[in-house]
């Protein structure tokens, strides 16, 4: 009798956890063409954004709840290779004193570890989508701390 009340417990459990939903979930599309940027990202229904223009440079910054904090850069194309940019762009990071390693790579971005020291481990992505004469590159924002599923979250929702 006990394992049968171990199984019914252990079922509930499973069920109630599975049913959590994933903060992404409730991301909606959104068109950035009013900032000048000609792209569509799933992003929280409650985004602060400020466009910054350095002339060889624009960037968009997106707040959001739940620490979603994105950084995106535009510039004219400087490579039409895809995966050769996206090969330059990891070695740019991995040319930092505090990078750790890959994470995850996809089609056309990757998701790494920093690490400060051994108790400040902080995490990151970087997408390269190429559209028309144009580049742009997504990170997390600049300044900020981002746990792996905080990265992993905003990586999936430039996608």
């Amino acid at each position: 009798m006990k394992l049968y009340h171990f199984f019914t417990l252990f079922t509930v459990l499973m069920i109630v956890f599975s049913c959590k939903s994933d903060v992404s979930d409730s991301y909606v599309v959104k068109d950035f063409t009013s900032y000048d940027f000609p792209i569509k990202i799933k992003v929280p229904d409650s985004i602060s954004v400020k466009k910054g223009d350095l002339g060889f440079m624009q960037d968009l910054t997106i707040k959001g709840p739940d620490n979603y904090d994105l950084q995106v850069f535009s510039t004219e194309v400087t490579q039409s290779d895809l995966p050769k940019l996206i090969e330059e762009k990891k070695s740019e990071v991995m040319a930092n004193p505090f990078f750790s390693k890959i994470i995850e790579e996809g089609e056309n971005g990757f998701i790494f570890e920093k690490k400060i020291d051994t108790t400040r481990i902080n995490y990151d992505f970087r997408v390269i989508k190429l559209q028309g004469l144009k580049e742009f590159v997504f990170q997390t924002s600049l300044v900020g701390k981002f746990t792996l599923d905080e990265a992993r979250r905003m990586y999936e929702s430039v996608q």
